[in-house]
């Protein structure tokens, strides 16, 4: 583990960058999108094996964690978060993908 290297994949310029360079086979999607703090993650790649899921803001700060297995879509309630725009990044055995959402109340 590269303590260094964990911290530079969480600025928020890193971040964006992967969702230039996403990995297609994720199809990491949020729906409804905006929302207001409750909505759903469908993507493939949570299908196999330990994936954690990781809300940011734009400023870099990791506000939410979570780890599933052997599911393609997760429920998530964030209504507790300011509105705004937010970071989700999705990371498990079949790569990285990061996508934005945005929260309006």
């Amino acid at each position: 583990f590269d303590p260094q290297a964990a911290e530079e994949a969480t600025k928020p310029q890193n971040l964006e960058k992967e969702l230039i360079d996403k990995d297609p086979s994720q199809d990491l999607m949020v729906f409804p999108n905006p929302n207001q703090g409750s909505f759903r993650i469908y993507a493939k790649g949570m299908t196999k094996g330990n994936t954690e899921l990781i809300v940011y803001d734009l400023s870099g700060k990791e506000l939410d964690r979570r780890t599933v297995s052997g599911t393609s879509q997760v429920e998530m309630n964030l209504e507790h978060l300011d509105p705004g725009m937010y970071l989700l990044k999705m990371e498990g055995p079949r790569g990285n993908s990061v996508r934005r959402f945005q929260i309006t109340k």
